[in-house]
């Protein structure tokens, strides 16, 4: 049914749920240790805003000094933004349409 979609957002949620025995395709151990992974980090930020937690590698917090990201691969790894040139030039846009925040009521 999903043949030649290609990348497409709902294929991450199989794996955010940890729910991959809902899909009928041959995942590997790899994909199994992933699913846990990400299920672990989205319950950890809906508990305290944090997705930290133990035994699971450190998720940094993305700042612009040390703009690093967590890679949700095999083995989940730290490490820089991809195309971060880019990235930035798309924050100076849309800071330049977005004007001035509205007034707190």
């Amino acid at each position: 049914m999903y043949k030649g979609w290609g990348a497409s957002h709902f294929a991450e949620l199989w794996y955010v749920f940890d729910h991959l025995n809902q899909a009928p395709w041959h995942w590997s151990r790899a994909d199994l240790k992933l699913a846990e992974q990400m299920s672990m980090y989205w319950t950890n930020f809906a508990k305290s805003g944090n997705p930290n937690g133990r035994g699971l590698p450190v998720w940094p917090a993305f700042t612009s000094a040390a703009p690093k990201v967590l890679d949700l691969g095999d083995p989940v790894a730290v490490g820089g933004v991809y195309s971060i040139g880019s990235l930035t030039v798309l924050d100076q846009v849309y800071s330049a349409v977005r004007g001035s925040p509205f007034p707190a009521p």
